[in-house]
């Protein structure tokens, strides 16, 4: 069973303070069971004398996980709630253009949360903190993972995914004699799930052998997805991307060293990890024949469904690890997630971001995250009790990912995300299909990042790098990474 509410929270919250809301605007209530209702309540009221319909955008693929929610406000508050399907891997760049020529009226939106930064940087979203001030309740329990919410102490949006980055291995291939005997043999220990990169990496090598149709795994090897690998890896190294003053430190030997390691490791991967998006990865790790993979929940809906073979045959684990100095050896990482945001182009942001809050509390989220076959996972202590969720992903994964969710660090929360990302992602993709060597491509990345920085300005992305290693990333790594 999963430790009480109270320690969990106490756990997950991160020292980030919730707003006391005026007790006159609140029925006489602090259940968390019933804050939906009372947001409701307000919505409702609020609505008497306004146009009553939401316009939201989501992200191709999530309209099941908000049906139910949408249904729920519209049975409460009479408030007609409309969904417009956007991109899946580009709907923060829709919206900021949306806003830009103003083509539609959007309400709400729900973009990815590493897509945060760049939103608030154009003003593309509205600051949701002075809302929060007035409407959300001292009871509100936030998402287990809320870093992406805020930037630099204001509040932007509400977590309704959680996105960690977890490790899938094939029981069979752990659990087969053969190799386990053969394992011991070759390198004098126990075959066991890897806690380091360096691990993985040997494992991915021996358990290649594409002449009997068994590959070492699925990582993925795309343009949009690689550079997430390389960011752990980089950090499991003990290496932060940026020094102090923003310098970029990707040049280091650690640096290369990583990137290297994931380009050489590129060789014991299935054939197609190149162009394998999600759900080709999905497919091809549900035959059975690879040793391992990377990815989310959403992966494990997929392999824990009837239509694969690796059903009730999977180990999980954090991401591997390894920093020097560290006692723990896993390193969580959050690089995805979706966020309820309130556009500008919204006309009742006040309405817009009540639904907000209204869909990021506690029956409002489980009804979201129950349905399978959307992308949202669960992301409040609650979901991970309730037997349907459970059913939907199985303990043991539910255990790591808790686990992920609590101690993960982030993904790149300044200014200029997407451009830093863009460079890094186009740079990591040539490494590993073999096009170029890190050092050299590392060197053009950095002579990149420096010339961002200087156009975007230095000293403001220091004071926002400074808070986000100093706020954000978990204190277990501060003295560790460098």
């Amino acid at each position: 069973m999963l430790s009480s509410r109270r320690a969990f929270l106490k756990l997950a919250s991160g020292g980030l303070a919730t707003a006391t809301l005026p007790a006159n605007l609140w029925a006489d209530t602090d259940s968390s069971e019933n804050l939906h209702a009372e947001v409701a309540r307000i919505a409702a009221q609020l609505a008497k004398s306004r146009r009553t319909r939401l316009l939201v955008l989501y992200p191709d693929g999530c309209q099941a996980n908000l049906q139910p929610v949408a249904r729920l406000f519209n049975e409460l508050t009479g408030i007609e709630v409309n969904l417009k399907k956007g991109s899946l891997d580009e709907i923060s760049a829709e919206l900021i253009l949306n806003e830009k020529l103003r083509t539609n009226k959007f309400d709400v939106a729900i973009p990815a949360t590493f897509g945060m930064p760049d939103l608030i940087d154009s003003d593309s979203i509205f600051d949701l903190s002075e809302f929060a001030e007035r409407y959300q309740p001292s009871s509100f329990e936030p998402s287990l993972y809320q870093h992406g919410d805020h930037f630099a102490t204001r509040l932007y949006g509400y977590q309704t995914d959680g996105d960690c980055y977890l490790m899938f291995y094939n029981r069979d291939f752990l659990e087969d004699e053969q190799s386990q005997k053969r394992y011991e043999d070759m390198f004098g220990e126990a075959l066991r799930v890897p806690k380091t990169w360096q691990a993985l990496d040997r494992q991915l090598a021996f358990f290649h052998q594409p002449e009997q149709d068994r590959f070492g795994g699925s990582l993925f090897r795309n343009r949009n997805y690689t550079a997430w690998e390389f960011w752990v890896r980089l950090h499991a190294k003990g290496v932060l991307p940026f020094g102090d003053n923003m310098q970029c430190q990707l040049t280091k030997n650690e640096g290369v060293e990583a990137l290297q390691e994931l380009a050489d490791a590129s060789a014991f991967l299935e054939p197609g990890v190149l162009q394998n998006g999600l759900f080709e990865n999905f497919r091809s790790f549900a035959r059975g024949n690879k040793y391992c993979n990377i990815g989310w929940g959403g992966t494990q809906k997929y392999l824990n469904g009837p239509q694969s073979a690796v059903k009730n045959r999977l180990v999980y684990t954090a991401l591997p690890g390894g920093i020097p100095g560290l006692e723990e050896p896993w390193l969580p990482f959050f690089n995805w997630g979706w966020n309820f945001v309130v556009p500008r182009s919204s006309e009742q942001a006040e309405l817009a971001y009540l639904f907000c809050l209204f869909a990021s509390t506690s029956v409002p989220s489980t009804l979201s995250v129950r349905e399978s076959e959307g992308y949202f996972d669960p992301f409040r202590i609650e979901h991970y009790d309730d037997p349907q969720i459970r059913k939907t992903y199985s303990q043991d994964f539910l255990n790591t990912h808790y686990y992920s969710m609590s101690n993960a660090f982030p993904d790149l929360y300044i200014r200029g995300r997407g451009l830093y990302f863009d460079v890094l992602r186009q740079a990591v993709f040539a490494c590993g299909s073999g096009m170029t060597s890190a050092e050299p491509i590392l060197k053009s990345v950095a002579e990149a990042w420096e010339k961002i920085t200087d156009e975007l300005g230095r000293d403001q992305q220091r004071r926002q790098w400074s808070y986000l290693k100093e706020q954000v990333y978990p204190s277990r790594l501060h003295s560790v990474l460098a």
